[in-house]
């Protein structure tokens, strides 16, 4: 596990999440990659649809996801 902490507070934890490998972090590379070909192929304004969407739905849940 890899533990982050706040740099003013170096006691206070902030998150703490699974450590990966270079490999693993290679295949996630490589599949962002791939789905990029696929929404460069989505129309602008579709794109931008679903930027705003996202947009709402981390603004709805700000609270839920600063936890």
């Amino acid at each position: 596990m890899f533990t982050s902490t706040n740099p003013t507070n170096s006691s206070e934890v902030i998150t703490t999440v699974p450590e990966t490998t270079t490999a693993e972090i290679l295949t996630v590379l490589r599949k962002a990659k791939n789905a990029q070909k696929g929404w460069a192929k989505l129309p602008a304004p579709t794109r931008g649809r679903i930027i705003a969407n996202v947009g709402r739905l981390v603004e709805k849940n700000k609270e839920e996801l600063a936890n």
